[in-house]
């Protein structure tokens, strides 16, 4: 009889550190361009480069904080979807009994 050995922790994706791949860098860097036209019509109205910068930066942060992956695969944003999936999701069955052969 032979033994099947299967391997553990393979990652089946390019990741830069554990939980951050590919795909996660791409939301990054379109969450981080969305942010710097926000920050500057921020910093156009308000002429606060400070309040620009730190806008910027901290939504790149958050982004990267929501999205990335923990050991189960699960991100917070993905968490979340699931969520709300699940909130309005049918969960009440209605079920009507019937004799077979009527």
């Amino acid at each position: 009889m032979e033994v099947l050995y299967i391997p553990s922790n393979i990652k089946t994706r390019l990741e830069f550190f554990e939980g951050y791949g590919t795909f996660e860098l791409i939301i990054t860097l379109i969450s981080a361009v969305i942010s710097s036209l926000i920050a500057i019509i921020i910093y156009n109205r308000t002429e606060n480069t400070t309040l620009a910068v730190l806008f910027a930066l901290i939504m790149v942060a958050l982004t990267i904080t929501v999205i990335i992956k923990d050991r189960n695969n699960q991100s917070i944003m993905g968490f979340i979807l699931n969520f709300f999936k699940f909130l309005f999701s049918q969960k009440k069955y209605i079920y009507g009994y019937k004799e077979e052969w009527l």
